[in-house]
């Protein structure tokens, strides 16, 4: 059978079959006050007396224990084990606890907003990236059609002022157009850095593939007077240069690009534009590097890249640092939050198993401070309680 102190509330486990006669008395460890046990009955009921200073109080003594609990009973008077293992083994199993508030605060204050402050930087980056390519692919546009249109006025300037002269000068033989200085100097112009123009002359239409294609002003004066469409292999015209030139047909004008080599022996892009002089079968050309027209571009385009790359850089250094700091003080807050509530249950636990002089702290102004006052106001009523009732009986 099982005798509490009513006084502190200490539980003993006592063997019936150990009583000699129909009372025993023993003293509390806790407290130090006598308990009597009285045996009445062969149903081996008792009943427990206190000698206090108010005399001699009985109270009935729980009902008797199961046989198997009987079995294990200790063969003295007052139990050997403490009433915490009293309690363990009468306790309920606690359930099994899915996800502890560690591992919720974990996944709620950590993991997700992590997960989603990583798809935001990404987002960024990659509409940054999205954003530097289109500036860079529609600047470069941009440039490219200015200077094409540049090279193309130019072109269609000289076709004027060759159209002027020759009408000015109905007597100048074509032969004759690159050794009169005042021609040339209107015929072959420099553009830019790289291009310049020149003249030359396109067959009738209807003889487009026999005819010849006749260069009459240049600034290789080796070439002047030679038929491109006999000489393509020498003059290294490749098929979509040669296909500009003949673009003109029909008194239209033509224009693209081709491939050259430059002095230093490394394939450019150039572009030329042919323009028809209207009345004669003559043809102005200006060509040129369009590189030098986009090089401060190119520039740009490069520091902008440098630019972009160190905002990923400081981008993701700024995502690093925040995912680490955001970690720390998850865990930190964590593991205080969850140590105070454990403290909490431990102390709830041993005040369950009579001991009602554990210690309850609170320290903090929140609702874990006010749960630690209510555990404590718990506390003082069972114990207030205990002494009621003693002093009642």
């Amino acid at each position: 059978m099982i005798v509490i102190c009513e006084e502190c509330g200490r539980k003993y486990r006592i063997s019936p079959e150990k009583i000699q006669g129909n009372v025993a008395k023993f003293k509390c460890k806790s407290c130090g006050h006598i308990i009597t046990v009285e045996k009445s009955g062969e149903d081996s009921t008792a009943t427990a007396a206190f000698e206090t200073g108010l005399g001699k109080i009985e109270a009935p003594a729980p009902a008797p224990i199961a046989p198997a609990a009987a079995e294990r009973a200790a063969p003295s008077i007052e139990s050997k084990r403490p009433a915490t293992d009293f309690a363990a083994d009468n306790a309920p199993s606690p359930a099994k606890k899915a996800l502890g508030l560690r591992v919720k605060m974990f996944l709620l204050f950590f993991l997700v907003p992590i997960l989603l402050i990583i798809g935001a930087s990404l987002l960024y980056l990659w509409q940054l990236n999205q954003l530097s390519a289109l500036i860079k692919g529609e600047s470069t546009k941009i440039v490219s059609k200015l200077a094409e249109d540049g090279v193309a006025s130019i072109s269609r300037s000289v076709a004027s002022q060759v159209k002027i002269f020759l009408q000015a000068h109905p007597g100048l033989q074509p032969a004759d157009f690159n050794d009169d200085l005042n021609f040339k100097r209107i015929a072959v112009q420099k553009v830019g850095m790289t291009g310049f123009t020149f003249l030359y002359q396109a067959p009738p239409a209807e003889q487009k593939e026999a005819g010849e294609w006749i260069v009459r002003t240049h600034v290789n004066p080796r070439i002047v007077g030679m038929d491109m469409g006999k000489n393509k292999q020498q003059l290294e015209i490749s098929d979509p240069l040669w296909k500009i030139y003949t673009g003109v047909m029909g008194q239209r004008e033509s224009r693209g690009f081709y491939k050259e080599k430059d002095p230093a022996g490394q394939m450019k892009d150039r572009f030329l534009i042919c323009s028809p002089i209207e009345g004669t079968p003559y043809i102005a050309a200006a060509t040129t590097d369009l590189e030098e027209f986009t090089r401060e571009l190119k520039l740009l385009e490069t520091r902008a890249d440098k630019r972009a790359q160190t905002t990923r850089n400081i981008v993701l250094i700024i995502l690093g640092a925040t995912v680490v700091l955001i970690g720390i003080i998850v865990a930190l807050y964590g593991t205080l939050l969850v140590s105070r509530i454990r403290n909490l249950t431990d102390v709830a636990e041993r005040i369950s198993v009579g001991d009602l002089d554990a210690q309850v702290s609170s320290k903090t102004a929140d609702e874990i401070g006010d749960l630690a006052d209510a555990v404590g106001r718990m506390q003082d009523s069972i114990r207030i309680s205990i002494e009621r009732l003693r002093r009642r009986r």
